[in-house]
């Protein structure tokens, strides 16, 4: 699973299932620790502890220059990039409780992107594998404009009429009202079934497609767009 900075979060990292990984970034900032040793078992009254010391954050891994950073080629956004990468294990105590994560900060070497860290639940990840998983993001960020813009699901008018007659909708109130259990279904229905639209049209694409021609249309249309080669 991957998402964004608003998913990478308590209430949806720590109640994932084992099987599910989530892949996303993490704040510079973070909070760190090390895993608890097994062996150093607590004496004493309270409760045992769930994590080791402190480990440098992703901001204080990146400023550590005793650690060298690993400069990699890897295909992000469907194309090779030179990144420089730092990495280490640790748990995330405040997002993702008691469960290891592997930890990437990455660094473009020409200085166009900011520094930035990323972190996966399945802390066997490689580097390559996290960097390149949390870039397949982009292509659910198109998939979200292309049926807001394109299929209607931004503004879709159901459950907003299905009340009874003379009852207007109470503008004091945000989101839609729905009248029994009419707009209840509309809501249900309209996402699956603007999804699987979107996806038909996807699929007819790639076997009917004139892609060739398209691009041309493109560039016709945006001149100054030379390095459109392949539809998007």
């Amino acid at each position: 699973m991957v998402g964004d900075t608003e998913y990478a979060c308590q209430a949806l990292v720590r109640g994932l299932p084992e099987r599910i990984v989530f892949v996303g970034p993490m704040a510079m900032d973070a909070a760190l620790f090390a895993p608890v040793d097994p062996s150093n078992k607590k004496r004493g009254r309270g409760r045992p502890p769930k994590k080791g010391a402190r480990l440098p954050s992703p901001q204080q891994l990146r400023d550590d220059d005793s650690v060298p950073w690993e400069r990699r080629t890897l295909t992000l956004y469907g194309k090779p990039v030179d990144v420089e990468t730092k990495t280490q294990r640790g748990l995330w105590y405040h997002v993702a409780g008691t469960s290891e994560v592997r930890v990437i900060v990455t660094r473009d070497p020409k200085g166009r992107i900011q520094d930035r860290a990323y972190f996966a639940t399945d802390a066997a990840m490689s580097v390559a594998e996290l960097a390149q998983t949390f870039s397949y993001c982009w292509s659910q960020e198109e998939m979200h404009h292309h049926v807001k813009h394109h299929l209607g699901l931004q503004q879709p008018h159901n459950g907003w009429w299905h009340r009874r007659a003379g009852r207007r909708r109470d503008t004091t109130k945000p989101g839609p009202q729905p009248h029994r259990s009419r707009g209840e279904l509309a809501v249900k229905r309209t996402v699956p079934f603007i999804l699987t639209m979107y996806t038909l049209i996807v699929l007819w694409y790639l076997d009917h497609d004139t892609a060739e021609q398209d691009v041309e249309r493109v560039r016709r249309r945006a001149p100054w767009n030379r390095r459109k080669k392949h539809p998007s």
